[in-house]
């Protein structure tokens, strides 16, 4: 009876994190029953008819792929169309009468009679190995905030600095945030171009004035120069654009020129 509730919460989970990963389109496959199979016609037909039900209900379009389900049930193909216009199976959500019966489970039912329940898979990201390279295409390396393995780099400008980077780092790391510091002999120019060959998001500028006022100069890989936060400000800014998976803040943000 919580086939159809189970299979929708499974198509927005998908279709909400293909959205957040960056995919924007995909197509959608349902695949019927093969001519070897397990299972009564009855629970196929049902199975099949609340698949096709809850891509409809979500306004989804699909193409029937006649015959190619497993052998356990009927499922639903998601493929996610990459940057190069490549199409890529990912996501599944399949029906199996199979496992419940080998495994002799059981439930009892609101009229106190033993049934036997149906199993939905779900896979939301497919092969993870896979997922990981199409992102890593996708961005050409320049994940959003919220994904990227380095968030926030603290370059202190030269020595007497480090002390005042080490501590922004651990508030920073302390928030949540992965941050990197490097406080390397390089001049700030040198820091700056490897922190952007990295592709690293932001980075957090500090120098005489940054220890004075207890502020950070923030620099973005693509806008230079943002302005001058406190870490409460910078924390508040980068926890917004992480909780909204936003994919970059806008051009307009930009205030300034090179460090």
């Amino acid at each position: 009876d919580q086939l159809e509730q189970e299979v929708a919460a499974i198509i927005a989970l998908q279709g909400s994190i293909y959205t957040d990963l960056g995919f924007d389109e995909w197509t959608v496959r349902l695949a019927t029953r093969p001519e070897r199979r397990v299972g009564t016609d009855e629970q196929w037909d049902r199975a099949e008819k609340v698949l096709a039900a809850c891509l409809e209900t979500a306004g989804l379009s699909y193409e029937l792929a006649v015959g190619e389900g497993a052998f356990y049930g009927p499922k639903i193909e998601f493929h996610i169309v990459d940057c190069l216009q490549r199409s890529w199976q990912c996501g599944t959500a399949q029906v199996d009468f199979s496992m419940p019966q080998r495994f002799d489970l059981e439930f009892v039912d609101s009229a106190s009679d033993r049934q036997t329940p149906v199993m939905v898979h779900r896979a939301i990201l497919g092969s993870f190995e896979r997922m990981i390279a199409m992102l890593i295409e996708q961005f050409a390396g320049a994940f959003p905030l919220w994904l990227a393995p380095e968030q926030v780099r603290v370059l202190p400008i030269g020595e007497a600095h480090a002390d005042r980077a080490r501590e922004v780092q651990e508030d920073l790391r302390k928030a949540g945030l992965r941050v990197g510091c490097d406080l390397g002999a390089n001049r700030i120019g040198k820091k700056v171009a490897e922190a952007t060959v990295a592709k690293v998001p932001y980075m957090a500028v500090i120098g005489d004035s940054e220890v004075a006022s207890g502020e950070v100069s923030l620099r973005h890989r693509k806008l230079r120069d943002v302005g001058k936060f406190t870490l409460d400000g910078l924390k508040g800014r980068l926890r917004v654009e992480v909780e909204e998976r936003a994919r970059g803040p806008q051009e307009s943000q930009t205030t300034g020129e090179d460090v």
